[in-house]
């Protein structure tokens, strides 16, 4: 079959040769490069050039035998595939994220919106005053409203988790103050509760999709690599990738629950302080009938700093993390670091070691991995034997490796940090953090990183349960009223958030890790 000449806005086709624009292709070196690879694959195709500058693609073709509708065809299959790829890989990598969906979906928006809203409240009472008709109905329902959208996602979310788990989630109890204070008709001091939460979830979101970014980009970066040297059948790649990424998806499903499951323990002085508060003020309201001195014992006594305490230095850790090159895939990975005692490398590592003594963790030990040249590598089967049998000790287990078949002794340890530069791509999916430049040194920056991290989250359960005991206490007496106890709860949670990101984020509170000697 002949091509003839054929010039459009999409493709330029001459006898042989074809250049067609490539929507995909633009701005997109990682698909110039995987689409290149698998056209020059197929039969009667000479060669392929992809410049996503322009994203156009030029073909060199044999003419007689395959024709611009087949070509178009490959092309479009080839595109569907790289999507269905990159998207599994990002949902893969953001399996370690742990943070509310409701948020995730669209943090900016609500931040800026609770942000002009609450902006133009204040800047209209501050010029004109509290209104006249703030007391009336009109006002109040419409405040009542925008207080109410400002805070679905939390709403949401929590009706979900108590139809599920019947009972009390965080969400709830951060959106609690919000909904007492317009009980008060204390619209911008409720507005700022929200603003306050939906800003620590954005900043947040934003660190972690970061994190999910670059690790993605390895990821894919290792999927490019490994196109040049495949050799085998098409069909039988694909099934093989589909259980490679089967078995990595098991993998951080069961690490994650494993997270979640201790993080249980640290939502007891939550759910202990809300019972306290509300016990608190039914007794009071029962021995007074004073409501107004009952709801001021409610809103100093909300947990909303104690929610926020671990999110906020989590975040915060997370996007200091990034700026050193250490991406965190299982945010709950990097609260159990700090308690590590024994690290294990894949191979010999000359750096780094005196970083790990310094911090206290003398048990550094090397296993001869999967890419070790030495021919008495230990096999998988008995590393996994030796974490377990550490394990058993007490030990808590940190395995750093960069192998395919690192992903069951990653699945073993307490946390797996993999190398992004010459780890596989099994490796960089299956650990729970990625060290992009492959410096060892960055291990004992991460553990210092942790333990840092832990400090400051208990120095925010600490000042925020201080907090609420003593506002209850000040409440019950008739000392504070419901509106300043909702200043308070603004206080504690705007000092909360300042903690969490001046300490973490403080280049002289690190230069402990970073400054260490390798003797």
């Amino acid at each position: 079959m002949t091509a003839a000449n054929l010039t459009t806005n999409q493709y330029n086709l001459l006898s042989g040769r074809l250049r067609i624009s490539i929507k995909s292709l633009l701005q997109n070196p990682a698909f110039a490069h995987y689409i290149t690879t698998k056209l020059v694959k197929e039969k009667f195709i000479y060669s392929v050039t992809a410049n996503p500058l322009t994203g156009r693609a030029l073909i060199h073709f044999h003419p007689t035998y395959i024709c611009l509708a087949e070509i178009q065809s490959l092309i479009s299959v080839i595109e569907q595939r790289y999507s269905i790829e990159k998207s599994a890989i990002h949902k893969s990598v953001k399996m370690g994220c742990n943070l509310s969906p409701e948020l995730i979906k669209s943090p900016g928006t609500y931040a800026v919106t609770t942000g002009i809203i609450l902006v133009g409240l204040i800047a209209k009472r501050f010029f004109s005053g509290k209104s006249l008709r703030s007391s009336s109905p009109q006002i109040f329902t419409f405040a009542a409203l925008a207080t109410l959208m400002a805070g679905y996602p939390l709403l949401r979310n929590h009706f979900e988790t108590a139809a599920k788990k019947h009972n009390m989630n965080y969400e709830f109890l951060l959106f609690l103050p919000t909904l007492l204070l317009l009980t008060i008709r204390e619209s911008i001091t409720g507005l700022s509760v929200l603003w306050l939460v939906q800003l620590t979830y954005l900043l947040g979101t934003t660190a972690q999709e970061n994190s999910h970014k670059s690790i993605s980009n390895l990821l894919m970066r290792k999927q490019l690599q490994a196109l040049k040297k495949e050799k085998e059948a098409e069909n039988t790649t694909s099934v093989h990738e589909n259980e490679l990424l089967s078995d990595c998806n098991q993998i951080a499903a069961k690490k994650l629950l494993h997270y979640k499951e201790k993080e249980s323990l640290s939502s007891l002085l939550t759910e202990r302080m809300i019972w306290y508060s509300f016990a608190v003020s039914g007794i009071s309201f029962l021995l007074t009938r004073n409501f107004m001195r009952s709801l001021a014992i409610l809103l100093a006594g909300c947990p909303a700093a104690i929610s926020l305490s671990k999110e906020a230095a989590r975040h915060s850790a997370v996007r200091q993390a990034a700026e050193r090159g250490i991406y965190i895939k299982q945010i709950g990975a990097l609260e159990h670091l700090g308690d590590a005692d024994t690290v294990l490398f894949e191979h010999e590592c000359y750096t780094g070691i005196d970083q790990l003594h310094s911090l206290g963790i003398k048990d550094v030990r090397v296993i001869k991995g999967d890419r070790s040249a030495n021919r008495h590598a230990m096999p998988p089967d008995d590393i996994v034997k030796t974490i377990n049998d550490l394990q058993s000790l007490g030990k808590k287990i940190v395995m750093i490796g960069d192998g395919t078949n690192d992903s069951r002794a990653f699945a073993a340890s307490d946390v797996a940090i993999a190398m992004g530069r010459k780890g596989t791509a099994q490796a960089i999916d299956t650990a729970d953090i990625v060290i992009a430049n492959d410096d060892p040194r960055k291990v004992a920056e991460a553990i210092y990183l942790s333990r840092y991290m832990n400090k400051v989250i208990r120095q925010n359960i600490s000042f925020a349960a201080a907090f609420n005991i003593a506002g209850v206490a000040l409440a019950a007496t008739s000392f504070i009223t419901p509106i300043t106890a909702g200043l308070l709860l603004n206080i504690g949670t705007l000092a909360i958030v300042m903690n969490s990101n001046c300490s973490l984020f403080d280049k002289k509170a690190f230069s402990t890790a970073s400054s260490i000697k390798t003797q």
